[in-house]
């Protein structure tokens, strides 16, 4: 396996925020040794979505202590290096929305990004901008699929708001661990590149490449 240097996963349901602790730190030991420079979490909470980023301490770990005290029902957790800050929020359309996205995004310049000008933005922006316009709340999986790119090549995503999560497994470039796994366990939801261990009862199926999942967030319940 190619070592990993940024890497995402989203859960949904009733859960603590030591969970959010604990994956953090299975995610932590899949990447190469020298370790994760931060832990970003785009979170609900009530009708907002809030960002919190976790650095490293004195001793080179990560404080979780911040991640422990997280009170939501549904979050996008990435692992980050390089000095990338991931998820960040923006506020498009009159809402705000939580975006990670990960390997290569082939012709950036042929998105849909309205009357902005090009050269304003990062690739990962104009994806997100990109992504945001095309999305059809009551049609999440269908309007996103339709909107991706057609390549062997394509990013993988995780796109947040207070209502829903979208994720797009991507086809990230030859070498690199591609896969993502879907988790069932009888309150929770997950999507992750690792099958982690710290909620107990999961069950774990493959998504496949260039697939899009959606999870709507409705109070105490799952959809």
């Amino acid at each position: 396996m190619v070592p990993r240097t940024n890497m995402t996963c989203a859960i949904a349901g009733r859960f603590n925020g030591d969970v959010l602790a604990a994956v953090c730190k299975e995610l932590a030991a899949n990447l190469d040794q020298s370790g994760p420079e931060s832990c970003g979490v785009a979170y609900c909470y009530g009708n907002r979505l809030e960002a919190v980023q976790a650095g490293r301490t004195h001793g080179g770990g990560l404080d979780l202590a911040i991640l422990a005290e997280l009170k939501t029902d549904m979050a996008t957790l990435s692992l980050n290096r390089s000095g990338v800050v991931q998820p960040w929020i923006r506020r498009e359309q009159g809402r705000a929305w939580g975006f990670a996205c990960e390997g290569e995004i082939p012709e950036p310049d042929k998105l849909s990004i309205g009357d902005r000008l090009p050269s304003l933005y990062r690739p990962e922006e104009k994806l997100f901008l990109h992504l945001v316009s095309k999305l059809n709340p009551d049609d999440p999986v269908g309007s996103v699929e339709a909107s991706l790119p057609f390549g062997l090549v394509q990013p993988r995503f995780y796109l947040i708001n207070s209502e829903m999560l979208v994720v797009g497994s991507g086809a990230l470039a030859s070498g690199s661990d591609s896969g993502l796994w879907f988790g069932r366990a009888q309150l929770v939801r997950a999507i992750s590149p690792v099958r982690f261990s710290s909620i107990t009862g999961m069950q774990w199926e493959r998504i496949q490449e260039r697939s899009v999942v959606a999870l709507t967030r409705v109070r105490r319940a799952l959809s």
